[in-house]
């Protein structure tokens, strides 16, 4: 199997492939990037685990217990925490836009995945475009109450098909001409969609962004190229697995160049997903094997970054965590993930502090 067929696999089952850096590695604090963290986690959770965060400061994700249960939660900016279930085992990947509505997953008592919409005020509509006997994912949901995923019409597992769920319920498909299997990450609030395509029988992995109106333009690079988020711009921006090294990160502008752009010192960026915003910041994490240090003991550490549109990247920490994993941020800068920390363990916010 090669690299960057690995990598969709690990991050289609939410893993992190490890990178091969045996170097030190110091995060890049600086007063340019000058910021707090408020940390929370989901009471009686063992695992708190935001996904996304909107412009207001509500954060959506996923809480699970000792138990195997996983639920959903959204934390308002004031600190106020709901949960909810859809699924009697499992609900998650859940994403919010500005009108507070929530897309995600959940799984019926067959085990099979379906969908659904949660209105800010509570109520829960299903959709299940793979129908009884398939199944049925959500990545992204935009501003303007559209959903994106993918569905498969049986169990078994034949290419999937991409799908747009309209706020009326209207399910449109598409698929990316050539290809053997499509897979769309993201939606900006224009409806542009962006994602990944395989092609050459599936031993090729390539990116695409679909417009509003159907046309779908493809590009490749690399050795392959996953692009996870498109913001109103039409920048586009993912992982790239060049054909030497480690995965690195890419921002694509809406003429299709493509800019690498890797962590200062690692030559790698490595992540689950990226956020991208309207104004360009992109947040994502970033992994490092260290063989030790008088502050940190040989092994394996994940750290957060922030790329401004000018290109400078800085990486952060939650303090006392061996894994700092950053999934989104608005359109304030303002960051959202989990991690380990042995002092604040769980959902962190990160926040820009005014610099004068």
């Amino acid at each position: 199997m090669s690299l960057m067929r690995r990598g969709l696999v690990f991050l289609a089952c939410l893993l992190c492939p490890a990178l091969s850096i045996s170097q030190q590695f110091k995060p890049n604090f600086s007063r340019l990037t000058a910021y707090h963290f408020l940390y929370f986690q989901v009471p009686g959770a063992a695992l708190t685990t935001p996904s996304s965060i909107n412009d207001s400061g509500t954060v959506a994700g996923s809480y699970s217990t000792l138990a195997g249960f996983t639920g959903g939660f959204v934390r308002t900016a004031y600190g106020q925490t709901t949960t909810f279930d859809v699924g009697q085992v499992y609900t998650g990947q859940l994403r919010i836009n500005a009108a507070g509505e929530i897309a995600g997953i959940y799984r019926d008592v067959s085990g099979m995945s379906r969908g659904f919409v949660r209105s800010a005020n509570g109520s829960i509509t299903t959709f299940n475009p793979g129908g009884p006997a398939g199944s049925t994912q959500v990545t992204d949901v935009n501003d303007g109450g559209t959903v994106v995923g993918i569905y498969l019409p049986t169990n078994t597992d034949p290419p999937s098909q991409a799908y747009l769920r309209a706020p009326d319920g209207t399910i449109t498909t598409f698929t990316v001409p050539g290809s053997t299997s499509v897979y769309p990450w993201s939606i900006n609030d224009l409806g542009e969609v962006t994602g990944t395509y395989s092609y050459d029988s599936g031993d090729q992995v390539g990116g695409f962004v679909r417009s509003p109106g159907g046309m779908i333009a493809t590009f490749t690079y690399s050795a392959g190229i996953v692009p996870l988020a498109i913001n109103s711009a039409g920048t586009t921006t993912g992982w790239y697995g060049p054909p030497v090294g480690n995965f690195a990160g890419f921002v694509a502008g809406a003429n299709g160049a493509i800019t690498p752009f890797s962590m200062p010192g690692t030559g790698a960026i490595n992540t689950l997903s990226m956020g991208l915003n309207n104004a360009g910041f992109i947040t994502g994490s970033f992994t490092v094997v260290v063989s030790g240090s008088p502050v940190q003991g040989p092994g394996e550490y994940m750290y957060g970054f922030v790329r401004t549109p000018q290109g400078v990247v800085s990486s952060f920490s939650v303090p006392g965590a061996s894994s700092t994993t950053a999934v989104a941020i608005n359109n304030s800068n303002v960051v959202t993930g989990w991690s380990d920390s042995t002092i604040d363990p769980g959902g962190f916010i990160r926040i820009p502090d005014v610099v004068n």
